[in-house]
């Protein structure tokens, strides 16, 4: 007889064994990810430790989880020329900001639901790794208002970020997001967004022209 758990925020029907063998196997990466990670500042490095802490927690990766707060996964994807950076209107924030989310049940890796939020927030689906970053771009924490339509009160999203490139220049909001565009990486700051994203794409004009 199955076993009616709740996962990664997530009710499903599904087999206690399967839910434990999915959770150790995304703190497993989670975990060898943060440990292989170059972090290029000491403030990043601070992030990473304060990441590991949380990784501790039984219910990290849970989006009801709110003390201190609870994982995400994000994905800059850069334009085929690699010169524009894909963008959401957040409905929520009211700023734009790149494709991201929770971690679901589904999801393999951390990569594969930054992979996931690509597709489904800007219906891309075909992406790759770009050369000269395979791994974690950069590491974000920040602060999430309450929610009241969620019953969620302010706690905290440690965000990992990746970057890809889409092999196409078509993209299209979905699901709840209304809007998405491209974005020239050197005009990012003409557009309403926040400091974490200001710094995710300096991080990627940093690594570009480093093996130019």
């Amino acid at each position: 007889m199955s076993a009616k758990v709740v996962i990664y925020g997530s009710t499903l029907d599904n087999n206690l064994k399967v839910f434990e063998d999915n959770y150790i196997m995304m703190k497993n990466n989670l975990r060898q990810l943060l440990f292989d990670y170059k972090a290029p500042t000491a403030k990043q490095n601070a992030i990473r430790m304060e990441m590991l802490q949380v990784l501790k927690e039984e219910k990290c990766f849970e989006s009801t989880f709110c003390n201190p707060g609870h994982f995400t996964s994000s994905a800059f994807v850069l334009s085929p020329d690699e010169k524009s950076v894909a963008l959401i209107f957040h409905p929520f924030l009211q700023i734009w900001i790149q494709p991201g989310g929770h971690i679901e049940s589904t999801d393999q890796s951390i990569q594969n639901a930054a992979h996931r939020e690509i597709e489904e927030e800007i219906a891309i689906e075909n992406v790759v790794s770009v050369g000269w970053c395979t791994d974690v771009l950069d590491l974000d924490i920040h602060q999430v208002p309450a929610n009241s339509r969620k019953n969620l009160p302010p706690h905290k999203h440690f965000d990992v970020r990746f970057i890809f490139k889409s092999l196409s220049w078509d993209l299209a909001a979905r699901n709840e997001i209304k809007d998405a565009k491209w974005v020239r990486l050197r005009l990012i700051q003409s557009i309403e967004t926040d400091a974490s994203v200001c710094n995710s794409i300096k991080r990627m004009l940093e690594l570009q022209q480093h093996v130019e």
